[in-house]
């Protein structure tokens, strides 16, 4: 015989044996029922006809986790047998904890039983390994525990803690939405996908921020069932929330497609909140800066293009920095002037670049609403503006930008002349448009100041 057909032989009694824990192959694509008893515990998952995994038992019925449930399916069929331990069906199933077992696992396909294990004790001085026994087998194995501990995960483990199932944002399924929180406003979707705000007032909404508050609805996740079945909800202050968030269908019913309701605070810091689904009676818990992400006001949603220009239909810049101020005007030649002549060489080279920025003025972000917040963010202490004179079909009209303090994220805060005419609004002004103006118009200042020196 040749001494490398030795190398093929089996060293052990086990070397050739199937190492998987389970032996399932095709059946385990047809699973649709997992059966997990811990002590006096029992979770049943179960798959419905469209492939959605749920939560049978305990009773009542809940959403389960779609992806915690396939990882531990595939955990399942990569669970390898470290040692085979007895083949023996009189074994002493006690001596390894197995009698009653600490854990049993069966999985299912409808009425059919495919595969059953039972977990027992660690062997000793093996603490992260487990016994088990493969009931289609009848034998003992010892396997790695990890795994083990996601098995006997709490019921809250394998919950789905989305408040918000997943939705199509799109304008075939979602007509409209309605926010009570701050203030009660609704936002309605065009069937071409366009949004806009329709109460109280008529208004452009922004469909990326739009697009933001759906994408954070669907983010929202509670930390904790608070009562699963609930008979009284004014105690969590949900009988009047303190916020509701509501996504209709789009059709004759407008029947609601999605809705998260919040309540009062809890926690000892107050930094937590109770909410509810519309559809179910349990009373969950959500993180207080989760919620307030969410917006609450018309403001927060509007369309935050705010200017949009030709720089030469421009004709006259004012420009103001605390006491100091000038004026500049484009003469007939397109020019910059002052009312005491050009600019020196150079000095107006840039204007153009300043006007073309400003011309396309988004806010980054919406602060807050209200002529009192002006003060808040320092731009009525600043006294720094740029104020614009616009020549457009023969008609005249001036719009202004007033400049505050920095913001965390480095844009800075400003007020805008409204073209929609609505109450004042502080926004983030995009740090380079602000530094446009900072970089080229504003240093026109020393120039006049210069100029006025050189006078005297």
């Amino acid at each position: 015989i040749h001494r490398k057909f030795l190398n093929f032989l089996p060293y052990t009694a086990d070397h050739w044996r199937d190492p998987k824990l389970f032996h399932l192959e095709k059946e385990q694509l047809d699973i649709d029922r997992i059966s997990i008893r811990s002590g006096p515990r029992q979770i049943i998952l179960q798959q419905t006809t469209n492939n959605i995994w749920q939560i049978d038992q305990p009773t009542p019925i809940k959403r389960a986790d779609q992806t915690k449930i396939k990882q531990m399916l595939v955990k399942l069929w990569n669970w390898n047998v470290l040692a085979f331990i007895s083949d023996n069906p009189k074994v002493d199933l006690q001596r390894y904890g197995l009698q009653p077992p600490k854990v049993d696992l069966a999985i299912h396909n409808g009425t059919n039983k495919l595969a059953g294990i039972q977990f027992g004790n660690s062997p000793t001085n093996q603490p992260g390994h487990v016994y088990a026994r493969r009931l289609n087998h009848t034998n003992i194995v010892i396997i790695p525990k990890p795994w083990l501990e996601d098995i006997r995960a709490p019921v809250w483990d394998f919950c789905d803690h989305h408040l918000v199932d997943r939705f199509d944002p799109g304008a075939e399924s979602l007509s409209r939405i309605e926010i009570q929180s701050g203030e009660p406003f609704t936002l309605e979707q065009s069937t071409n996908g366009i949004w806009s705000i329709t109460h109280p007032a008529p208004l452009p909404a922004d469909g990326e921020l739009v697009l933001n508050l759906l994408g954070e609805l669907r983010s929202l996740k509670a930390i904790e069932l608070e009562r699963e079945i609930v008979g009284d909800f004014s105690s969590f202050g949900l009988v009047k929330p303190s916020g509701q968030y509501t996504l209709r269908q789009r059709g004759g019913t407008n029947a609601i497609l999605r809705q998260i309701s919040f309540g009062s605070m809890t926690g000892k810091e107050g930094d937590r909140i109770f909410a509810r689904r519309h559809d179910e009676g349990a009373v969950y818990v959500v993180a207080a800066e989760a919620q307030q992400k969410l917006p609450h006001y018309t403001y927060q949603l509007r369309n935050r293009e705010l200017w949009k220009f030709k720089s030469e239909e421009i004709v006259k810049i004012n420009i103001t920095r605390g006491e100091e101020s000038t004026e500049l005007l484009r003469n007939s030649e397109g020019e910059w002037t002052r009312t005491n002549g050009l600019l020196p060489p150079g000095k107006g080279d840039n204007i153009e670049t300043a006007l073309n920025a400003l011309g396309i003025l988004k806010a980054a972000a919406w602060t807050a609403r209200g002529v009192d917040k002006l003060s808040t963010y320092n731009i009525l202490e600043r006294k720094k503006s740029v104020s614009l004179e616009l020549k457009r079909d023969g008609k005249t009209s001036n719009l202004k930008i007033q400049f505050g303090k920095q913001a965390p994220s480095l844009n800075f805060y400003a007020y805008a002349s409204d073209p929609l005419d609505q109450e004042a609004v502080v926004f983030e002004c995009p740090l380079n448009t602000y530094n446009a103006c900072e970089i080229i118009l504003f240093p026109l200042l020393l120039v006049e100041k210069t100029k006025g020196a050189d006078a005297n």
